[in-house]
């Protein structure tokens, strides 16, 4: 190589060392497990580490004046993630409790609080990132929660670490629940969109499919439409719903893990009805009240997995840890974290 092409490639170098974001490549394909409830997804976490590219636990919320708060950080699942070499990219909501739930989005000041905080707390407690939840927030603040976004990018990226964002899908949710999602622009900000699969049918609807294969399929089309497919990943559920009827209100629409559907059914006797997709169903009567449960099983998610690799989405994400059952990690391969 003579002179000029000696110096071509030292331009080259000095470039790309001087780049400002050096963050660890993405899996090939990327396997997040969400963790909410400490114990049974710690003991979900060790039992499947070596399938999981990165950890999202929900430890921090962000309250009405910007600051975080409900600390609930698990030494336990850091301690389980650092000798796993597990990524945390950790999970942070608005808080919810009725009222306006986004109403940290409405000011500057509060906005660059959270800003600051989120992004010191990173850095101090040295995890990946952080992946931002914001939810029933109304579609007035679209512009103010875009430009958090935009903001918490620039500050997270100058620490080299990764902000993600979740977000309820386009297709087939009310406008009212999506318009808050500038898709793009929230696509351009982030390292990556993680979306929901799950949740067509939730306690505020009526009894039905969790994740039909057709919805999901529709929002990926739909999504990568506006963000480039390698910057989303898919939600997939691993859980069930008991809708009793009447349903008076969404709370009397109980959760359930998959173990807990199938033993309900067998206590009732039920017949398990396999609808196209992993989307199960059975029917019960206690009480003198009749109850229709859907739940999800390997099946669903081998299915939203290889929908994932179709598209050359990122990967895929599991809500969450500890509701799933063996058999879907039966159809999880072994991580490839870098």
């Amino acid at each position: 190589m003579g002179i000029a092409g000696l110096a071509a490639l030292l331009v080259v170098v000095l470039v790309w060392s001087a780049a400002p974001r050096v963050f660890r490549r993405p899996a090939p394909f990327e396997v997040v497990g969400y963790v909410h409830d400490p114990a049974s997804g710690l003991a979900s976490a060790r039992a499947h580490a070596d399938k999981l590219t990165s950890l999202s636990p929900l430890w921090f919320s962000i309250g009405s004046n910007g600051a975080l708060v409900d600390p609930r950080p698990d030494p336990a699942l850091r301690e389980l993630a650092r000798s796993q070499h597990i990524p945390l990219v950790v999970l942070i909501n608005n808080k919810k409790g009725g009222g306006d739930n986004g109403q940290f989005l409405r000011s500057d000041s509060t906005r660059r609080r959270a800003v600051q905080e989120i992004t010191a707390l990173v850095e101090r407690e040295g995890y990946e990132g952080v992946n931002i939840d914001v939810q029933e927030v109304k579609p007035e603040v679209r512009e103010e929660l875009t430009a958090f976004i935009r903001d918490l990018s620039r500050a997270v990226h100058g620490k080299k670490k990764i902000v993600a964002v979740s977000v309820i899908p386009p297709v087939g949710v009310s406008p009212d629940v999506t318009q808050v999602y500038d898709y793009r622009a929230l696509g351009q900000a982030a390292d990556y969109l993680v979306f929901f699969g799950y949740d067509r049918h939730n306690p505020s609807t009526g009894p039905g499919a969790i994740g039909p294969t057709d919805w999901v399929e529709a929002n990926i089309k739909k999504l990568s439409s506006l963000v480039p497919a390698r910057k989303l990943v898919l939600g997939v559920g691993v859980y069930g719903y008991d809708w009793p009827s009447p349903t008076r209100s969404p709370m009397d629409v109980q959760p359930l893990s998959t173990a807990e559907a199938r033993s309900l059914a067998q206590v009732h006797h039920a017949r398990l009805n396999t609808h196209p997709g992993g989307q199960v169903q059975f029917f019960y009567t206690t009480d003198g009240r009749s109850h229709e449960v859907w739940f999800q099983d390997a099946t669903n998610l081998k299915e939203k997995m290889d929908l994932a690799k179709r598209y050359s989405l990122r990967g895929i994400a599991l809500w969450r840890l500890g509701f799933e059952e063996p058999d879907h990690w039966k159809v999880v391969p072994p991580a490839r974290r870098r």
